[in-house]
């Protein structure tokens, strides 16, 4: 089986990194895969920043890196929370306008790893 864990690149409250912690959390079984399963991540320059790129080369041949264009998608979903952010989150929840370039990246790391199932946490209508 082919997972994959995806944390959440979309901006939130402010932060590109809000769920560090539960990616931290998932290491371990990157590190130490069972046979029948094939277990990666993707990760954004600000998550792998957050982890140490020690801890992302020690798993590197685990990582799908986000592209120049996707980090600069995530950028630009950078708002000011109260104002722009909420509501461009509630798109991306709701599987509206800002979801489909959410689509776009998870049909890229698709046709790189073919996955069977993806591990993510909270609301987003592009995964689902």
């Amino acid at each position: 089986m082919k997972v994959l864990i995806y944390p959440e690149p979309h901006p939130i409250r402010n932060s590109q990194v809000l769920f560090d912690h539960v990616a931290k959390r998932f290491l371990p079984s990157l590190r130490g895969s069972k046979p029948d399963f094939d277990v990666r991540v993707y990760a954004t320059k600000a998550l792998s920043n957050r982890l140490g790129e020690t801890v992302v080369a020690s798993i590197e041949d685990r990582v799908i890196r986000a592209t120049p264009d996707e980090e600069a998608m995530f950028r630009g979903n950078l708002r000011a929370w109260e104002s722009e952010g909420i509501p461009r989150w509630l798109s991306l929840m709701e599987g509206s306008a800002v979801a489909d370039g959410y689509v776009d990246v998870l049909r890229r790391i698709w046709n790189e790893f073919p996955f069977d199932v993806i591990v993510h946490w909270a609301e987003n209508g592009a995964v689902t």
